[in-house]
């Protein structure tokens, strides 16, 4: 009798749905794209800001944080405002390097593409190309690129240190070896006795 009960609710749940579905499909034929565009907007997640860890070709990596809104042009004229590029170690060119992002390799381009188009918000991992290969970041980067990088020592003082609950107590008496059990709890011997072997 539950049986009949359970599959006639599992039916009325089935039909449920399925009204929804083709009421929802409906919905969305006679929707205009600003419409369906607005939704999509309204669903979206909102960042206010975007970090960018950026990692030379020696492994420092430097931080900034950017509107979401922003190109990758103004990511690019940061990135020039704190690179020597009179360094013998930089491409001479316009543009001496290049972001990009991996795994996959993709390389970004700064033609109007916003971060959020990118794929960088919230937070972003860009490492930087163009230098050549055993160049560190300290010989390329200007006063203002020093003061920004961070050491690992200062990383490492940022986190507090761990202290002990409590005090280490000291045993006050010592245990004498006539009193001390061995390891296992048997009486000594090498089998117990209701093992028969």
């Amino acid at each position: 009798d539950t049986y009949e009960d359970s599959r006639g609710d599992a039916r009325v749940v089935a039909q449920i749905v399925a009204a929804k579905q083709r009421e929802k499909k409906r919905g969305e034929e006679f929707r205009t794209r600003a419409m369906r565009e607005i939704d999509e907007l309204e669903k979206s997640r909102v960042y206010s800001h975007t970090v960018l860890r950026i990692q030379f070709p020696d492994r420092s990596v430097l931080s900034a944080q950017f509107d979401p809104e922003e190109t990758l042009e103004a990511v690019h004229s940061t990135l020039s405002s704190i690179i020597d590029e009179t360094t013998p170690n930089i491409r001479a060119e316009p543009r001496p390097f290049e972001l990009f992002t991996c795994p996959p390799k993709t390389v970004l381009r700064p033609r109007g593409a916003t971060l959020k188009s990118l794929g960088l918000v919230p937070a972003a991992l860009v490492h930087v190309s163009g230098m050549t290969p055993g160049t560190e970041t300290l010989s390329c980067l200007n006063a203002t690129g020093m003061a920004l990088l961070t050491e690992p020592s200062e990383v490492v003082a940022a986190y507090p240190t761990s202290a002990p609950l409590c005090a280490a107590v000291k045993p006050t008496a010592k245990v004498s070896s006539s009193t001390k059990k061995k390891p296992g709890g048997g009486s000594g011997k090498k089998k117990p006795s209701w093992m028969k072997l």
